[in-house]
């Protein structure tokens, strides 16, 4: 037909080829470009509210300490107090720039030889606590980039926290709108009005997913009114449920 375009089809897989080699350097460039605005915004946070966040982690260590530890235990006062100066010394790590994997697995080493020196079954309640309360803060040192980790501890099943595992991990994504915008803000920071397009949400109810997820440390916001972007925590979680659902589904 005349005025007609032909291409054959050895040219239109080398434009398919250039187009697909094209789209992963425009999603790679997304992805840097909010890695760097997330790197940007974490470091402000150390800078400002370093202290903050240790204060707090050692307050939460003394309170859940004073409720969860066996209180009729001969060994209560003894043991409380070295499990707090661990917990202090755990939570200065908090206010360093960076965390070396050798520092955290000397923490861990150390916490295995307090379990060992400790004379009475019931212990385990206790040492179960400190665990639990020291991962935590190893958990915020990731979420602040302070640390990453040269590999992965994985707590014994029994150890782990069923109340803390669903309020902090399974609960805030188990919810088709918060888990969209996990998806959105994964790879690119979002604005509240995009992210109501992205759900149908306006207003209180978007408002109300946002918080969930803030308070469980899988998003932030840059400021008062700014865009939202994802956590190395919420990246993690996010990554691992859709490698899950990709193993077990697909």
């Amino acid at each position: 037909m005349s005025g007609s375009i032909v291409v054959d089809s050895s040219e239109l897989r080398e434009l398919k080829e250039e187009v697909s080699k094209l789209n992963g350097q425009l999603n790679h460039f997304i992805q840097r470009s909010n890695q760097e605005h997330t790197d940007s915004l974490l470091e402000g946070l150390r800078d400002r509210y370093s202290e903050v966040f240790f204060q707090k982690e050692v307050a939460d260590a003394k309170t859940s300490l004073s409720r969860e530890m066996v209180r009729d235990c001969p060994m209560n006062s003894r043991c409380s107090l070295a499990f707090i100066e661990f917990l202090v010394n755990s939570a200065e790590c908090i206010k360093t720039g960076s965390v070396a994997d050798s520092v955290v697995n000397s923490f861990r080493d150390n916490l295995e030889k307090i379990k060992e020196n400790l004379p009475y079954e019931h212990c385990s309640q206790c040492t179960s606590e400190v665990t639990r309360l020291f991962e935590k803060q190893i958990d915020l040192m990731r979420s602040l980039g302070i640390y990453v980790g040269d590999g992965v501890y994985t707590l014994p099943i029994s150890e782990v926290s069923a109340g803390v595992m669903v309020e902090s991990v399974l609960e805030p994504i188990t919810n088709k709108h918060r888990f969209m915008i996990m998806q959105a803000v994964a790879t690119q920071a979002q604005s509240f009005s995009e992210l109501s397009k992205t759900t149908g949400l306006r207003g209180g109810n978007l408002l109300f997913h946002l918080r969930k997820l803030q308070d469980s440390d899988m998003i932030l916001q840059r400021n008062e009114r700014g865009d939202y972007v994802i956590t190395d925590k919420g990246y993690q979680i996010l990554k691992m449920v859709v490698e899950c659902y990709s193993r077990l589904i697909l």
